[in-house]
């Protein structure tokens, strides 16, 4: 049943470790172990949390060697200004 909140709640607790993903570093990322979501699905919440640390992401997706192989996905997060954080 819907109830009524006395404020709106003001903090999300993300899924995944943003605040380290972000710090400037080339991360790869492997799909089923580091993330659940579809990579399209992780790269835009990538450019959303950059964007919001006054930043952008660049992003490479890397296929798995076979079928079975899980994709990776390369990130890394540079300031407007195009310095690291």
């Amino acid at each position: 049943m819907a109830r009524k909140l006395e404020t709106f709640p003001t903090f999300i607790r993300s899924t995944y470790p943003w605040d380290e993903w972000l710090d400037g570093s080339v991360w790869e990322l492997t799909e089923g172990e580091d993330f659940t979501s579809k990579i399209p699905t992780i790269r835009m919440n990538a450019k959303v949390q950059a964007k919001k640390r006054a930043g952008n992401v660049r992003t490479r997706v890397l296929k798995g060697e076979d079928d079975d192989s899980p994709a990776k996905l390369v990130i890394q997060y540079f300031s407007e200004n195009g310095a690291g954080s």
